[in-house]
């Protein structure tokens, strides 16, 4: 999606599809011709840059969530991405570490972190959610130190 003197980055398997872009509450949901829900990001629009967009016109009432969303915990691998019920979403190697909150929608995940939205990605797995807290971290492994001489030393048997 082009702007002046900037561009935002969707996702690089979209390039080329025709798709609207819906700015609403901060969001900027990006929606295929049928209207299904592709990607969400926090926009970074002004209120004077959507202003000046040409060729807009309102948005409709936005789409009606649960009652009750889903929200599991998930830490952020040292890639940046995550694993949740085997669709691996990336968020950003500079959230790496991080615990962060996955909210389950209709058709797409909102991953939080504290009250920041970090990424709204479509659903593409129907399996369900099995595992809802975030592992901890494992404390590092205690190689066995091979290098020091034993103890005593060691006698030979006689001949």
């Amino acid at each position: 999606m082009a702007r002046p003197r900037r561009a935002v980055c969707i996702d690089y398997h979209l390039a080329g599809r025709r798709i609207t872009a819906r700015i609403h509450e901060g969001i900027l949901h990006v929606l295929d011709a049928d209207r299904t829900p592709l990607r969400g990001l926090p926009h970074p629009l002004t209120p004077q840059e959507v202003a000046r967009i040409r060729g807009t016109r309102p948005a409709g009432p936005p789409p009606a969530s649960q009652a009750e969303a889903l929200r599991v915990e998930r830490r952020v691998s040292s890639r940046g991405t995550l694993m949740i019920p085997k669709q691996r979403i990336h968020v950003g190697i500079g959230h790496a570490g991080r615990i962060v909150t996955v909210e389950e929608a209709d058709a797409t995940f909102r991953i939080h972190h504290g009250t920041e939205l970090l990424a709204e990605v479509a659903r593409t797995t129907t399996r369900p959610i099995a595992r809802f807290k975030a592992r901890k971290p494992e404390p590092p492994r205690q190689r066995p130190d091979i290098l020091t001489p034993p103890a005593e030393p060691m006698s030979r048997p006689p001949r």
